[in-house]
């Protein structure tokens, strides 16, 4: 009975190591198991940081670049800027200088026709000069009209035909005349060719 006994837990104990020895086998498999896991999200923690540092540089050499073009392209903006001012001034100052050799042209002829009216004794010849006279005057009036505008675009011709009466009733005697000149609201402005 005993040597049944002992062969019966000889045999338990053999069953006990050996379940216990799988227990440990399958406890190092799944162990074994976890490291890898553990390995693997260490490795894509891994990649994913290298590939965020990628980026972020890939950004940064990106935002560095377009922040350079973006400079050069002020300072070349500002340049151009300059160059326009001062071809703006240039011009501005040309576009004085010819209104003024125009305006000095127009006086030269009206004082020689003033001149030439003076000398002559013919009232045709005199008529004829003070017609001259008249139109170089609305010219001249014109001329002023447009050197004292802000653009060269547009001419406010409410105020020139305002003048040109006044100028008429003022050199051709209509004084004495009791004429008086009455000018309706005139809001027109016309482009330089047609003024």
């Amino acid at each position: 009975y005993n040597e049944e006994l002992a062969n019966s837990m000889a045999e338990m104990e053999v069953k006990y190591e050996s379940v216990k020895k799988q227990k440990e086998l399958e406890i190092s498999i799944l162990e074994n198991k976890l490291q890898e896991k553990q390995l693997d999200s260490e490795k894509s923690k891994s990649l994913k940081l290298k590939l965020l540092l990628l980026i972020s540089s890939i950004l940064a050499l990106l935002s560095f670049w377009l922040f350079r073009n973006s400079l050069k392209s002020k300072l070349l903006l500002t340049e151009k800027n300059k160059e326009l001012d001062i071809n703006l001034k240039q011009n501005s100052l040309l576009l004085k200088e010819i209104h003024h050799r125009v305006k000095n042209n127009l006086q030269t002829v009206s004082s020689l026709l003033n001149l030439q009216t003076r000398a002559s004794n013919n009232d045709v010849v005199k008529e004829a000069i003070l017609d001259g006279q008249g139109r170089l005057k609305s010219i001249s009036l014109l001329h002023q009209k447009l050197y004292q505008q802000d653009t060269l675009e547009r001419i406010d011709m409410g105020e020139y035909i305002e003048d040109m009466g006044e100028y008429i009733l003022k050199n051709f005697n209509y004084k004495n005349k009791k004429i008086d000149l009455v000018i309706e609201d005139i809001n027109i402005s016309l482009d330089l060719d047609t003024a």
